[in-house]
């Protein structure tokens, strides 16, 4: 019974994720990429630091709108619902490739 409520609330996430999904402004993702490798790098391997950021800008461009991809790019603060979103997106791609 848990496991099904914890599938049905994931596939609601990913509706909503899908409903939002934005694209990085010109230039953005790779400029997002190559800070996150920059900073990651510092603590992890180069080639997993790649794998993470990689996964972390697709995640966040399904999740976020494009505006909020723009606010990323221009180093904006973000909210407490976009913060939380970045933790669940940063653990998930943890799990995935700094295993």
């Amino acid at each position: 019974m848990k496991k099904t409520r914890i599938f049905a609330a994931l596939a609601l996430q990913a509706c909503a994720f899908a409903a939002m999904a934005g694209e990085w402004p010109p230039g953005g993702g790779e400029k997002f990429t190559q800070e996150c490798v920059t900073s990651a790098a510092r603590q992890v391997p180069q080639d997993k630091a790649v794998a993470y950021c990689k996964c972390s800008n697709g995640m966040m461009q399904e999740a976020f709108t494009s505006q909020q991809l723009v606010g990323v790019t221009e180093g904006r603060k973000p909210t407490a619902d976009e913060l939380t979103v970045l933790t669940d997106i940063s653990r998930s791609c943890a799990r995935e490739t700094l295993q």
